[in-house]
C-alpha cells in the first residue's frame, strides 16, 4: 500500500493557472533542480516522484498537480487505481450540478442572444457528459468513462518532500507539447521539446495553450459560480468598464457618456506639470459653472462609485483600470481588475494584472498617436498658449502618456486572454483569488 494518502481534486488546467504558479507552491524547493526539463517535479515524503504541472496551494495547505493519465499509469499504476473510481462519482455530480445551474439560468430569460447560445451549448455538453457516465451501468467503472488526458492529484503540503516549479517559458513549452501529445514530455528537456514544436510550425513564445477540456469534470461552490456568472455576463451581456486615477473613476464603455477632459485633467496635470500650470489648465478646461476637483494627497483607489453604478445598472461585474504615475521613479503603472458580486453579497476583485513601464524609454509610435488625438491636440494648444515655458514639462507628460498607452495595451491583452479562457466552458478554468480583508 502507498504510504501517502492520494486524493482526487478536479481543478484548473489552463494557461492562466499554469503560468501563475507562485513561490508558495515551491515547497522545500532547492536552488538546484531539473531546470532543463519542461515539466514540474514533486517528490513525496513516501518516495514517489511525480512529473506534471503544479497548479497551486490552497488555503488549507493542499497542493494540486495535473499529471498525464498515461504517464501515471506507466509509472505509478497503484496511485491511478486509487484515484480512478472516485472520478466517476465526481464527474457525475459535477455534470448534474452544471446542468441544473444552466437550466436555472436559462429560466431567467437572459436578453443577450450570445449568452443564450452559450448556455444552450453548455447545457447540451453537460447532458452528453451525463449520458456517457450513466451508460453501461453494470460494468466495472474504474476510470472506464473518465479517460481525460490529465488526472488531478492533491496531497497535503506536509507530505511533499521536495518540489521544482519550472519557469513560465518552460511550462508553456510543456503545455504545448502536451496539447500536441508529444511522447515523453515529462522527461524531455525544454530545448528538445521546443525544437519539435518549432519544426511543426508552433511558436511557444506566441501561442497560448488552453487544456481545460482535457481534465476531469469539476464542481464549483456558490462563490465560484457567482464569480463565473459575473464574468460571462460581462463578456456576453452587460459590459461595464471604468478608468481613472486615485479616487476619480468614470465609465468608458459603450453605454457611458463620453468622458470629458475636465474629468481627468485635475487628476493628471498636477502630477506632470507645475502646480500653477495645472491649476490654470483645470480652470480653462472645466465646463462653465462646474466646481474644481483637486487631487487629494496620498490618494488611493476607491471603487465604491463603480460598484454603485454597476448595481444601479443591475450587472454582476465590472472592469476597472487605474493609473498611477511616479515622476521620481519615472514610472507609469497600470492596474486592471475585474470585480464580481459574489453569492455572499460581497464585491471582490477576482482577477487583476499590473503593468509598469519606464517613462524614459522612447516610444515614437505611441507619442504620434497621442499627438493626433483631437482632445489631446486641443489640450496641447492650451498649454502652449499660456506662454509659461512648459516645453520640458510637456515632454515629460508626453513620455508618461506614451508609457501609459503601452502599459494599457499590455494590460488589455492579459484581460482579454482571461476572458477567452473563461468563456470556453462553464466548469473551468477554476477561479481563485485572495479575499479582501
Amino acid at each position: 500500500m502507498l504510504s501517502v494518502r492520494v486524493m482526487l481534486k478536479t481543478g484548473v488546467f489552463a494557461a492562466v493557472a499554469l503560468l501563475c504558479v507562485t513561490a508558495d507552491v515551491a515547497i522545500a524547493q532547492k536552488k538546484a533542480g531539473p531546470a532543463r526539463l519542461a515539466a514540474d517535479l514533486v517528490t513525496l515524503d513516501s518516495g514517489e516522484r511525480l512529473r506534471g504541472a503544479l497548479l497551486g496551494l490552497d488555503a488549507d495547505g493542499v497542493v494540486t498537480m495535473a499529471i498525464q493519465r498515461e504517464w501515471l499509469r506507466k509509472t505509478h499504476p497503484q496511485m491511478l487505481e486509487e484515484v480512478a473510481p472516485n472520478e466517476i462519482a465526481v464527474a457525475r455530480e459535477s455534470a448534474t450540478q452544471l446542468r441544473d445551474r444552466i437550466q436555472n439560468w436559462l429560466d431567467e430569460k437572459p436578453e443577450s442572444n450570445a449568452l443564450v447560445t452559450l448556455l444552450e451549448t453548455e447545457l447540451e455538453r453537460a447532458a452528453a457528459q451525463l449520458a456517457k457516465l450513466d451508460s453501461e451501468p453494470g460494468k466495472d467503472k474504474r476510470g472506464k468513462h473518465v479517460e481525460t488526458q490529465f488526472v488531478m492529484l492533491t496531497f497535503p503540503r506536509r507530505e511533499v518532500d521536495y518540489s521544482f516549479a519550472q519557469s513560465a517559458e518552460n511550462r508553456r513549452i510543456a503545455m504545448l507539447s502536451w496539447r500536441e501529445r508529444f511522447e515523453d514530455v515529462e522527461t524531455r528537456t525544454a530545448t528538445d521539446l521546443e525544437k519539435q514544436l518549432r519544426a511543426q510550425g508552433i511558436d511557444p513564445v506566441v501561442e497560448v495553450p488552453n487544456l481545460a477540456d482535457r481534465i476531469p469534470a469539476r464542481g464549483q461552490d456558490e462563490i465560484e459560480w457567482s464569480a463565473r456568472r459575473a464574468i460571462i455576463e460581462y463578456e456576453l451581456a452587460t459590459r461595464l468598464d471604468f478608468q481613472g486615477m486615485g479616487k476619480t473613476l468614470f465609465r468608458t464603455d459603450a453605454g457611458a457618456e463620453k468622458a470629458g477632459l475636465e474629468k481627468l485633467l485635475p487628476e493628471l496635470i498636477p502630477q506632470l506639470l507645475q502646480e500653477q500650470i495645472g491649476g490654470q489648465l483645470a480652470d480653462l478646461l472645466r465646463e462653465p459653472g462646474s466646481k474644481g476637483a483637486r487631487r487629494p494627497q496620498n490618494s488611493t483607489p476607491d471603487f465604491s462609485s463603480a460598484i454603485r453604478e454597476t448595481e444601479r445598472v443591475g450587472a454582476r461585474g465590472f472592469r476597472v483600470t487605474t493609473l498611477d504615475l511616479s515622476l521620481q521613479r519615472k514610472q507609469a503603472r497600470v492596474e486592471t481588475r475585474f470585480f464580481a458580486k459574489l453569492a455572499n453579497g460581497k464585491w471582490e476583485t477576482i482577477w487583476s494584472h499590473v503593468v509598469s513601464a519606464d517613462t524614459s524609454k522612447p516610444r515614437p509610435d505611441e507619442q504620434r498617436q497621442i499627438e493626433n488625438d483631437p482632445q489631446i491636440s486641443e489640450a496641447l494648444k492650451l498649454v502652449k498658449s499660456l506662454g509659461l515655458g512648459v516645453d520640458d514639462q510637456l515632454g515629460v507628460a508626453m513620455n508618461f502618456g506614451a508609457a501609459t498607452m503601452e502599459s494599457q495595451k499590455a494590460a488589455d491583452q492579459e484581460f482579454f486572454r482571461f476572458l477567452d479562457d473563461c468563456v470556453q466552458r462553464l466548469d473551468g478554468p477554476k477561479l481563485s483569488w485572495t479575499t479582501a480583508k
